[in-house]
């Protein structure tokens, strides 16, 4: 099947600034990364059972991408008050973080590393991000570039 899609470039900014008893700190940091057209965007309502965000596969299909393909990933709460609670899922490890009110994360690879101790393990693909809301329903939005 020929496509009509054509390759594009995403570009990528991120902007701090901060003034502080005068002085300015911050920087702007711009990454541009090569894409075919995949990218999948939307809200996704999170209730107070765990469920699966983006799934992270060998396929592109409906609510996955193909992970080793990943080259940005934002998930942003767009909840004015409550929290939510993201695991970001290996095989056999995973990791979490809270995500407050109007808060983003963003991920440039699906490679993590999550140790019961210390020390720095091998890095394995992500399987799957899932989230929890804080007591109510909390609206996230989900934006995933692959290549």
């Amino acid at each position: 099947m020929a496509t009509t899609v054509e390759a594009a470039t995403m570009t990528c900014t991120i902007t701090e600034s901060v003034n502080l008893n005068g002085k300015s700190y911050g920087n702007t940091i711009t990454k541009t990364t090569s894409i075919v057209g995949n990218v999948l965007q939307r809200i996704q309502a999170i209730n107070t059972s765990e469920a699966n965000l983006l799934v992270l596969g060998a396929t592109d299909e409906a609510g996955q991408v193909v992970g080793d393909e990943m080259k940005y990933l934002r998930i942003t709460n767009l909840d004015t008050t409550n929290f939510v609670h993201l695991s970001f899922k290996t095989a056999g490890e995973h990791f979490s973080i809270k995500l407050d009110a109007g808060d983003s994360y963003v991920l440039m690879s699906n490679q993590m590393n999550a140790e019961a101790d210390t020390s720095i393990g091998s890095f394995e693909d992500m399987t799957n991000i899932t989230a929890l809301a804080s007591g109510e329903v909390v609206d996230v939005e989900v934006l995933c570039v692959t290549t």
